[in-house]
């Protein structure tokens, strides 16, 4: 805030200004250009917080499905990034209409990944996929274990 009453003196918490391009703070108000600024740079750091949490799987660390099937009760509910080998690959349509795939993601072992659509892979493809693990995922009237749900924008 700028002191614009010149004739009768500084008021606590204002700047005293000679000129306009020159200021000094007085009473409560020191400090208060050192705090905009830190603000400021707590604002660029949340925002920059949100936006690499908005899109995690960008910057995810890719884990190969041995090492999730092997501790899966730690990984139950976590957004991961899988990495591995595409077989098994059945693309299906439920009896209301809806289209899935389901495939297998594999290195030494396999794992269950679950997508609604129909996305393009082919067996043998080397692919990366983003979703929530599940150890027990119902779909209609069908029970997966130890299942990627993964969406079809989140294959790579």
């Amino acid at each position: 805030m700028i002191n614009q009453d010149w004739d009768r003196g500084p008021r606590p918490g204002t700047e005293v200004c000679i000129s306009r391009q020159s200021c000094r703070e007085t009473g409560p108000a020191v400090g208060i250009r050192a705090n905009a600024k830190t603000s400021l740079g707590a604002l660029v750091s949340l925002i920059s917080l949100v936006l690499l949490t908005a899109s995690p799987s960008a910057f995810a660390q890719a884990f190969d499905p041995a090492r999730i099937l092997s501790h899966a009760l730690a990984y139950d509910g976590k957004r991961l990034t899988v990495s591995g080998t595409v077989r098994h690959v059945l693309a299906q349509t439920t009896p209301q209409g809806k289209d899935y795939t389901t495939f297998d993601l594999c290195d030494d072992v396999c794992m269950k990944v679950f997508v609604w659509g129909h996305p393009k892979l082919r067996e043998e493809q080397r692919q990366s996929v983003s979703g929530r693990f599940e150890t027990m995922k119902h779909v209609e009237t069908y029970t997966l274990e130890n299942v990627l749900d993964a969406h079809e924008g989140s294959i790579r």
